[in-house]
């Protein structure tokens, strides 16, 4: 979890730390400690949709912007998936999954 304040570079380091798990699983896919696939769960509607630049394929996304990695690892970096999910929805899914489970007793 990143607690900080507007315009410290919260999101800049997620782009990283993500940029940096993504490059490593794609250069060794066997390698258990890294991972393609990326989940962020955001506190609410507004942050999820600034979130959106941490998505290596999607449009003005962090990496390009902010020269995160070199052009040439950028197709490498796109076979990667980050997820922006808000924080109500997966409580939301939570709720769900308690009413469709069946009933002990």
């Amino acid at each position: 979890m990143l607690q900080d304040g507007d315009g410290s570079g919260k999101t800049i380091v997620m782009a990283m730390v993500i940029a940096w798990h993504i490059l490593n699983k794609v250069a060794n896919p066997q390698d258990a400690r890294f991972s393609k696939n990326v989940l962020v769960v955001a506190p609410g509607l507004t942050v999820k949709s600034r979130l959106a630049v941490l998505e290596p394929a999607g449009a003005g996304n962090d990496y390009e912007a902010f020269n995160i990695v070199p052009s040439a690892l950028l197709d490498s970096l796109r076979q990667g998936k980050v997820l922006v999910r808000n924080w109500a929805c997966a409580r939301l899914g939570e709720r769900r999954a308690a009413q469709e489970a069946p009933q002990r007793g």
